[in-house]
């Protein structure tokens, strides 16, 4: 059975109670994301059969929200899953259903990958779920890296580098050094310094942070987690 899957079926309602995704708009409907369940790692789990779907004529079969999310990651579409917990299921009592879902994928050679983004998402929630069906925590799927050296001496510069280094390692060092240089060189925080501070912590979620912490065993956690909130008292972020 064919059915539409992917960011198409993020955009489409389902009989879940969670928004889907609303940040691919502009998506083309020319030719939707489809999938067979014949062949299908999750078969025919979260299909849903003769729906309407308003941008195309007829009846489809769609995939509701969970399962246009297995389908991604089991795709390693992480970009597109961007804000998954908070922004495309937001719905915590789905939260058990897409974890045990999502450990199905335990013998697939996307596993780590897959782990560490669910990680990234849910954070100790996902650490203990683990746990709890003794499975070994995800490793860092970039560990080692070469340092992004800014563009000159200015505070604005490195905080970029660094920001920058972090999106793509995602190294809790990265950031433990980012918090306190910015917190050392207090007197150079000037407006545009916290225009993008303000707007890469409003994406830094606390689940990512403390998941991180707890991955990379960083060794000064109560100096992080001081410092994360003496960058936040700076900012005046609440």
């Amino acid at each position: 059975m064919q059915y539409i899957t992917g960011l198409h079926a993020l955009q489409c309602p389902c009989a879940l109670n969670t928004p889907g995704d609303t940040h691919h708009a502009s998506v083309d409907w020319t030719y939707p994301a489809l999938a067979d369940t014949e062949t299908a790692f999750f078969k025919d789990y979260g299909v849903e059969t003769d729906k309407e779907v308003g941008r195309l004529s007829g009846t489809r079969n769609v995939a509701n929200h969970l399962r246009a999310v297995l389908d991604l990651l089991y795709e390693v579409k992480f970009k597109d899953l961007a804000g998954l917990k908070r922004e495309i299921i937001a719905n915590d009592q789905l939260t058990p259903e897409l974890f045990d879902k999502v450990v199905e994928l335990h013998t697939q050679n996307v596993w780590n990958q897959v782990s560490w983004f669910i990680g990234c998402e849910y954070g100790l929630q996902w650490l203990e779920f683990l746990k709890s069906k003794n499975i070994d925590w995800p490793t860092n799927p970039n560990p080692t890296f070469e340092p992004v050296a800014p563009g000159d001496n200015s505070l604005l510069a490195f905080v970029e580098a660094r920001i920058s280094e972090f999106k793509q390692f995602q190294k809790i060092s990265t950031l433990a050094g980012l918090f306190h240089s910015v917190l050392f060189r207090e007197a150079e925080v000037n407006r545009m310094v916290k225009i993008e501070l303000r707007a890469f912590l409003a994406k830094l979620h606390t689940e990512e942070l403390w998941f991180l912490k707890e991955i990379d065993h960083y060794p000064s956690d109560q100096v992080l987690e001081e410092d994360y909130q003496k960058l936040y008292a700076l900012l005046k972020i609440s």
